[in-house]
This record gives structure tokens, sequence and C-alpha cells, in this order.
């Protein structure tokens, strides 16, 4: 029998104090990656067909150690489940953008409306009123 792997070994107080350059591990793939200057960025490293492929998970200043642990997990899960983590990140970029699918949505949803008034307020609202969300992936936008 294997023994498991250690996962959570760093805590946030060493996350913060860490300036020592080099990959710090915190199990299960996730790394601090520290550079000469100090600067430091969360790492997700995984071996696929037999090379070892590193993933960005963000600066540790925009991503907490809390963060990175979840998507940690996430990506250790669509490995545990066939996947590539970074097809995954490559596909999830391809998401369409708000604007497409308002306007695909006026498209399939004009013959059911009644008058060519209604067909205007919908068009009015969605290009006009959402401009500002138009650009955004589909998946970027929140309440």
């Amino acid at each position: 029998m294997m023994a498991g792997r250690t996962l959570n070994k760093l805590t946030a107080v060493q996350v913060a104090r860490l300036k020592e350059p080099g990959r710090h591990s915190d199990g299960g793939g996730l790394y601090l990656y520290v550079d000469s200057a100090e600067k430091r960025r969360w790492i997700f490293l995984y071996g696929k067909s037999g090379k070892r492929v590193e993933l960005g998970l963000g600066s540790a200043r925009d991503l907490s150690l809390a963060h990175a642990r979840t998507e940690a997990a996430r990506l250790r899960e669509v490995i545990a489940l066939g996947g590539d983590p970074k097809a995954e990140r490559a596909r999830h970029k391809e998401l369409p953008t708000f604007g497409k699918c308002a306007d695909d949505y006026i498209e399939a949803m004009k013959p059911s409306w009644r008058n060519s008034k209604h067909a205007h307020q919908w068009v009015m609202t969605l290009k006009t009123y959402a401009e500002p969300i138009r650009a955004k992936r589909v998946d970027a936008i929140t309440t």
C-alpha cells in the first residue's frame, strides 16, 4: 500500500514570509514559486504523457492560499476524471461573449414576438443598455 501524499504543508504566515527563490510545495501539485526578484505566484504541476506540465494559477498577491488550494483541488479532480486541466482552461477561454449570446437570442426569439415594437425593445435593451457587458465572456458576468 502506498502512503498518501501530504496536503496543506504551508501556512498563510509561511506564504507571507517566504523570500527564498524557488518552488515551495503545499502538496498535491500546488507550489508557491518565488523568483529572484521575490515575485511570487501559484503554480500547479501535473504529469501528462510522461511530461511535467506547469499551469499558472495567479499571483500570490491576488490569490490567497485558500483560493489556490481550492483551484488545485478542482484541477486534481479534473485529472482524476481523465481530463487535462490545460485543455479545459483553453476550452473555457472559448466561451462566447454576452453580445454574441444576446444577438443569437434575439434571432431565435424574433418569430415568437407578436409585434415589431416588442422586438425593437429587446434589441434596444440588449444592444444599447447592455453595451458595457457585451464584450465580456458569459462566464465573467456576475450580479
